[in-house]
């Protein structure tokens, strides 16, 4: 199940993924609530078919389909976990081709790992004075 997770995560930080993902779902839901009477979803004579259906396989294949974002994702966040820092130069390394699709995922692990920080800290400040009311400011991580 964390597999899955961590891909539903990585498609939704690499936007051309996840509109790839969502383009043939949003043309189908569109026609579903314009004409739920005919039996026919997709017509050849249809427009703007072609053109949704060539859009979204192009970004994800594109992005491999949000492959190359899982896969620097997962690293940093080992990286992260092991040495609790990371830099410029791990992400020199770890990259494959400098794309979009490594920045997402390098960038989505570092968002993650400072929230788990946050959520730590102020869990560790309830724990030791039980009385502590954090501000709304300092909830929202």
């Amino acid at each position: 199940m964390s597999n899955f997770t961590d891909y539903c995560k990585a498609v939704f930080a690499n936007r051309i993924t996840l509109g790839g993902f969502l383009l043939p779902a949003a043309y189908a839901a569109s026609k579903i609530a314009r004409s739920s009477l005919e039996l026919q979803l997709f017509n050849e004579n249809d427009a703007i078919f072609i053109p949704i259906m060539l859009g979204s396989h192009l970004a994800l294949v594109s992005t491999n389909a949000g492959t190359e974002t899982l896969e620097i994702y997962k690293k940093t966040r080992a990286h992260l976990e092991k040495h609790g820092k990371v830099d410029k130069r791990f992400f020199n390394t770890v990259k494959k081709a400098g794309t979009y699709c490594d920045e997402a995922g390098y960038q989505l692990a570092i968002r993650e790992y400072h929230r788990k920080k946050k959520r730590e800290e102020l869990s560790k400040r309830i724990s030791l004075n039980p009385f502590y009311i954090p501000t709304l400011a300092r909830c929202l991580c």
